[in-house]
């Protein structure tokens, strides 16, 4: 993680997973059995700030959530589905509108689904989604944008997604482009 000062583009500090020093070291393949990496894995797939000044990171290959003090202190890690190998499990993440951000919604694409989670505890309480492409199915969820809270699956001729809101998430149909929402009733498409 790379700090620069937002006015000036003066490099201000930096770091690795649990706050160490970045080293450009080849840690290998993911080995889900072997200690935590003490390095980031290649791609750092997100880093999202909380409103309480945390700083949320996707260590995607390495299957984990990393959390921060913006001065780059480590404060506590989640992993996710840690025997995801490959692209990993740990792809993007949003927070919930309410004003405590009490719920982070994680985009888990390689196993093709989202999971709801306490943010204070990062405690999983549940997922929704499956691979496929038939309603409530994605094919590569990949995007879980802070600002339209909405996470995305995109394959030729379908693009699906699924809207977080305060009350209640919308899980879109591949085909037409309606929102089903879990009253059952159809609106329209994001």
């Amino acid at each position: 993680m790379i700090v620069y000062d937002a006015n000036t583009g003066k490099y201000k500090r930096h770091w690795g997973a649990y706050g160490n020093k970045p080293e450009d070291t080849n840690l290998g393949a993911y080995n889900p059995d072997a200690p935590p990496a003490q390095q980031f894995r290649n791609p750092v797939h997100c880093a999202e700030l909380a409103k309480d000044g945390l700083l949320y990171v996707c260590d995607r290959v390495n299957d984990r959530i990393q959390v921060f003090k913006k001065d780059g202190t480590f404060v506590k890690e989640v992993f996710v589905a840690k025997r995801t190998l490959g692209d990993g499990s740990v792809w993007d993440i949003a927070f919930s509108r309410d004003p405590q951000q009490k719920y982070i919604y994680l985009v888990d694409g390689a196993n093709e689904k989202i999971y709801i989670m306490l943010r204070d505890t990062l405690e999983i309480l549940t997922s929704f989604g499956d691979g496929g492409r038939q309603p409530g199915q994605f094919s590569t969820p990949c995007t879980a944008s802070r600002r339209i809270r909405r996470a995305t699956s995109i394959q030729p001729k379908r693009i699906a997604a699924s809207a977080f809101s305060d009350s209640c998430i919308r899980v879109s149909e591949p085909w037409p482009n309606w929102i089903r929402e879990p009253s059952g009733r159809k609106s329209e498409a994001l």
